[in-house]
């Protein structure tokens, strides 16, 4: 019907191990989006948890939103990359602007899996990120 390639959308889900529905009425798209959306799911993990520590030389400050019912205590979180007792680590001299933990156990598994990932400072920041800093740097200071 009109512009509309099956075969194409076809392809692209083969491609990305997906589906795809062509919706054409409020009906359709509740049999496909609420009756049968839970059919094309797959589950790739399980117990997924993140933990993210900002390196205190480069992130001034931040705000959790959302999820603050979910902090982990204390003696369940690792040991801080970026500072020591009263004082930074020397990897806070790093151009690391963070670094991302993410543990998880496969569909079938017991054992959690950890993969970690340093994020480095970018200095090169898109124009939405330069204008949402500097409104917020400025409801800051306006405190």
């Amino acid at each position: 019907m009109g512009n509309l390639k099956d075969s194409t959308m076809e392809k692209l889900a083969d491609k990305g191990n997906g589906n795809y529905a062509y919706i054409d009425s409020l009906k359709e798209a509740k049999k496909v989006l609420v009756e049968q959306a839970g059919s094309t799911l797959v589950m790739v993990a399980k117990d997924v948890k993140v933990q993210v520590e900002f390196n205190p030389r480069n992130v001034g400050s931040y705000r959790l939103i959302g999820y603050e019912n979910r902090v982990l205590g204390p003696a369940s979180v690792d040991r801080l990359k970026y500072q020591q007792a009263n004082r930074a680590s020397a990897a806070a001299a790093s151009d690391e602007a963070m670094t991302v933990k993410l543990r998880y156990k496969q569909p079938e598994g017991r054992t959690s899996r950890l993969t970690t990932v340093a994020v480095k400072d970018s200095t090169e920041a898109t124009p939405e990120l330069g204008v949402d800093a500097a409104d917020d740097a400025s409801r800051v200071s306006r405190r």
